[in-house]
């Protein structure tokens, strides 16, 4: 039978869900109804139950309760932080890449935070969504649920190992960041330099103004070459994702 044991376990399962869908792309963004996350929430937690014993999770005071529902929702967020960090490196990327075409000043919507962004930033975020639900998702999930068998419901002292390893994740954004855009800022080079020397060998030439249509030009022809590498990079942190969400609880040494 449901009794109060299995309603504050249901409750805790669903507050670590919800602090993962809280910052989770696609689920953290505006158009997204608030009601719509909570009802995911509480169908993860329902669904996590089984994987934790119940009865040894009911708190003990209200303080107790408190505690515990601070610690899940950390975990969630904590969790939910590690998938966002790929968003992160594409958006570094899409910003990279617009500014070496040129096309930076025509400002599009950008649906992770509402706001004005650019094209590319608006595609390889497509990209990524298609790329996360085309079978990633399933890695997230069960990264959720074994955090479960890893870190059950209840006090427990965290420990400040995940640090560390949340530096190098984060530092890894501008790293992979620049290796999307190498191909582009490559060839932005060539351009700068061939368009220098024209500049010196005929001084009535418009550099300047021509560079700017060769830069367009070069820039989104290997734009759509570099493609490729792009996407691998993608499916490249999505495939450490799930690792990394575990190794972001700071309740857990693996």
């Amino acid at each position: 039978m449901f009794d109060t044991s299995d309603m504050y376990a249901w409750m805790l399962a669903a507050l670590r869900a919800g602090g993962l869908l809280l910052v989770l792309p696609t689920f953290a963004v505006r158009s997204v109804p608030v009601i719509l996350r909570v009802s995911f929430s509480a169908i993860l937690g329902w669904i996590a139950m089984g994987a934790f014993d119940a009865a040894a999770v009911a708190p003990g005071s209200g303080i107790e309760l408190i505690l515990l529902a601070a610690k899940e929702m950390s975990i969630g967020v904590l969790m939910g932080m590690a998938v966002r960090i790929v968003f992160a490196t594409i958006d570094y990327a899409s910003r990279i890449l617009a500014v070496e075409i040129g096309i930076n000043p025509s400002p599009e919507f950008d649906p992770t935070n509402g706001s004005g962004g650019n094209p590319i930033g608006t595609g390889l975020y497509y990209i990524g969504v298609l790329l996360m639900f085309g079978g990633a998702h399933y890695a997230f999930l069960y990264a959720f649920m074994r955090s479960f068998a890893l870190v059950p419901p209840g006090l427990a002292e965290p420990g400040v190992g995940f640090v560390s390893i949340a530096v190098t994740h984060t530092a890894r954004i501008f790293q992979l960041g620049l290796l999307m855009a190498a191909p582009i800022v490559a060839v932005n080079f060539l351009v700068n330099l061939t368009f220098s020397f024209l500049g010196r060998i005929v001084p009535k030439m418009n550099v300047f103004i021509l560079s700017f249509s060769v830069r367009i030009l070069a820039g989104t022809a290997m734009l759509v070459l570099s493609t490729g590498l792009i996407v691998h990079y993608i499916i490249q942190q999505f495939n450490e994702a799930p690792e990394a969400m575990l190794r972001f609880i700071p309740f857990v040494n693996l």
